[in-house]
């Protein structure tokens, strides 16, 4: 992308995230994290964490922070077993995480692509038919 074409192409992003429902928010940041958990991938050699590994999988954890504290909360308007399933699954990603960077390599990414992409799936169905 040229110069002139990114502030373009950020500002249109800060126009489209604003007009977006809180699921379609959280879908779309999913589906960012995945889709630089999957450039990192693509270039990522088995045992060692290059710069774009480590940024994609910070980004990630920042984004299962966030969701984390949101399913934590006893005021969230998710129902309590949805929430403890929802935690679960953040620790099972911290922890995936954690042997990601002890061991890293390529295909440990396969389960935070999949999992993102899942749950971003899964918000735009829930967006989409108005729940």
């Amino acid at each position: 992308m040229t110069m002139a074409r990114k502030p373009a192409a950020s500002s249109y992003e800060k126009i489209r995230m604003q007009t977006l429902s809180g699921r379609d928010i959280e879908a779309a940041v999913l589906e960012k994290a995945a889709f630089k958990l999957r450039r990192a991938q693509n270039q990522m050699t088995s045992g060692k964490m290059d710069d774009v590994t480590e940024e994609a999988m910070d980004f990630n954890k920042r984004i299962w922070d966030v969701l984390r504290a949101d399913w934590q909360n006893p005021d969230s308007h998710l129902p309590k077993e949805i929430r403890q399933n929802l935690l679960s699954l953040a620790v099972f990603v911290v922890k995936q995480g954690l042997e990601l960077r002890a061991d890293p390599r390529p295909e440990r990414l396969n389960s935070f692509i999949s999992i993102n992409e899942s749950l971003a799936q899964g918000l735009r169905a829930r967006a989409s038919s108005g729940q």
